[in-house]
């Protein structure tokens, strides 16, 4: 086991002292301060899920079976997966969304 802090924290304390320095930049570099920022909470929820490398398995076994069905919008069983698949995707790369 890995010593404290683990990946995710290290990424947000540095992100939260990337945004500390926002005020005190030029304002022409808030947005790429914020991007980069924003980047690194993406980073930090992807390192903290468990099931991350699982996403893209899902994600290519449901694209493979809407191709196979002949009305993917009627497959009860595929639309639950695909939002799931969906929440899943969004809990990482934007969970306000959720919210």
């Amino acid at each position: 086991m890995a010593d404290e802090p683990r990946a995710p924290q290290l990424l947000d304390i540095a992100r939260r002292a990337l945004l500390e320095l926002v005020p005190e930049v030029d304002a022409r570099h808030h947005y790429t301060l914020r991007m980069v920022a924003n980047a690194m909470a993406i980073a930090a929820r992807e390192g903290a899920a468990d099931d991350v490398a699982q996403l893209d398995v899902d994600a290519a076994r449901w694209s493979a079976a809407i191709a196979a069905s002949p009305d993917p919008l009627a497959d009860d069983a595929l639309r639950t997966a695909l939002v799931a698949l969906t929440r899943a995707r969004l809990a990482i790369a934007n969970p306000r969304v959720l919210g």
